[in-house]
């Protein structure tokens, strides 16, 4: 994947440099601000990891439970990944990520996507490594509306991600 791709590199260009914040992590799933430098949360990333196949994919794994941001690590390691984006959805906004985003607004954008990683043994071999929602708040939401497909149908699989973070999709926008 090209750095310029990565949404950690957009809001960079927007906002200046972005660190995590970890709100609740353990092995299997992380959900973090990606805030600026005056702390106001730009993206909730809401993160379940899957296979960790690679002797280099499991040191650079550690570094991002340590709190390094996940694309930008990745990256940065010479990982080579892709990150497919499945779709966006409208999102309703708790009043907590509301302030967090510093926004009266209660709609935001959940963009729903996977990172593959190769395999030790050639290119074509590829694995699940995560799947991300990303949340965006809504002074952001047409930025990225345009770069993301709306989703017809949701996985439940990664809808339990919303749930976990206390979060739902807005049933009064489904992008159909």
């Amino acid at each position: 994947m090209k750095y310029r791709n990565l949404h950690t590199t957009a809001l960079i260009k927007i906002y200046g440099p972005i660190k995590g914040q970890i709100i609740r992590q353990d092995e299997k799933v992380r959900i973090v601000h990606m805030q600026d430098g005056k702390g106001i949360s730009r993206t909730l990333a809401i993160v379940r990891f899957g296979n960790i196949r690679t002797r280099s994919l499991k040191k650079t794994h550690q570094q991002i439970l340590n709190g390094s941001l996940l694309g930008q690590t990745l990256y940065d390691s010479d990982i080579p990944f892709n990150k497919h984006y499945i779709g966006n959805h409208s999102i309703q906004l708790p009043l907590w990520l509301m302030k967090d985003f510093r926004t009266r607004e209660t709609e935001g954008l959940a963009m729903f996507s996977t990172i593959h990683v190769e395999g030790a043994t050639s290119k074509s071999e590829k694995f699940l490594y995560a799947e991300i929602i990303e949340i965006v708040p809504p002074y952001l939401v047409d930025t990225y509306r345009s770069k993301t497909l709306p989703l017809h149908e949701i996985d439940q699989n990664m809808l339990g991600l919303l749930e976990d973070a206390e979060l739902m999709v807005n049933p009064a926008n489904t992008n159909r």
